[in-house]
């Protein structure tokens, strides 16, 4: 009899044993399964509220980057369409290089010049952004914000592009003079115009480039959440669930356990 109650209590003691080792070994699986969850559940929240601020003002620029786009491009077109007017009121004063020219004609090709002049004035006074003459009057600066800080501004400062403004007000080619005149006058002001369309053209470049980079940025953010949303979260709720199942095996084994001592203190009464 005492060897058999030395026995159950022998195995008694190695079964609590036991039960204090599965015990750590269960706490251990437990600790480390939410663990697992605490570490991507703050960062996963943390980097899809960032990315979803980001976007948020990756949209906003956007929106700005087209505002500006389209004024440049406004600007862009009137200087393009200013520079085909002078260029035929060039031909036109070529023309009338040669006083042995009827009067007639001299009257009639100098009133197409006037109109020509005309039309290229009335352009660029009719230019407007935001309900402002921006190529009439003097130099207008547009600003728009296409980065985080308030100071962050791309600044596009507008020409005044009249034909006073670029000499050439008061021409006429109703002599040979007037006409070598209105050609040299012409010609400096379409230097001009290709100076203020390649500025212009380098701001429009700037903003482009801003928009490719909130663009890349937009992705890089999206590409950043598919990973969260379709790996790393899986990844430690697949965790977790590994560690619960290895907590779940554990315990069963401690209750198989339990139950084959509680059996052998039962046989050990019946005795």
């Amino acid at each position: 009899m005492p060897s058999t109650l030395g026995a159950i209590a022998g195995s008694t003691l190695n079964t609590l044993r036991n039960i204090s080792v599965q015990n750590k070994t269960a706490e251990t699986a437990l600790v480390t399964g939410e663990k697992s969850l605490e570490d991507v559940s703050p960062n996963a929240a943390a980097q899809a509220q960032s990315a979803k601020n980001t976007i948020a003002f990756a949209k906003s620029t956007a929106v700005r980057s087209v505002q500006a786009t389209s004024a440049t491009q406004l600007i862009i077109s009137a200087i393009h369409e200013g520079i085909q007017i002078l260029t035929e009121a060039i031909g036109t004063a070529a023309s009338e290089v040669n006083d042995l020219n009827p009067t007639a004609i001299k009257v009639h090709t100098n009133t197409v010049f006037q109109s020509q002049m005309r039309a290229f004035d009335e352009l660029m006074s009719r230019i407007q952004w935001n309900g402002e003459y921006i190529l009439n009057s003097p130099s207008t600066e547009l600003q728009f914000q296409l980065g985080g800080k308030s100071d962050d501004l791309l600044k596009i400062t507008t020409p005044n592009l009249t034909a006073s403004d670029l000499g050439l007000g008061g021409l006429d080619i109703t002599s040979t003079a007037n006409a070598q005149d209105a050609e040299i006058a012409i010609k400096d002001a379409l230097v001009t115009l290709y100076d203020e369309l390649s500025a212009i053209s380098g701001k429009k470049h700037d903003i482009e480039s801003i928009i490719e980079r909130n663009a890349l940025d937009v992705s890089k953010l999206s590409e950043k959440i598919s990973n969260l949303i379709d790996t790393d979260i899986p990844e430690a709720l697949a965790n977790a669930k590994q560690h619960e199942a290895h907590i779940d095996i554990i315990y069963a084994r401690l209750t198989k356990i339990l139950e084959t001592l509680k059996r052998d203190v039962e046989l050990f009464r019946a005795k």
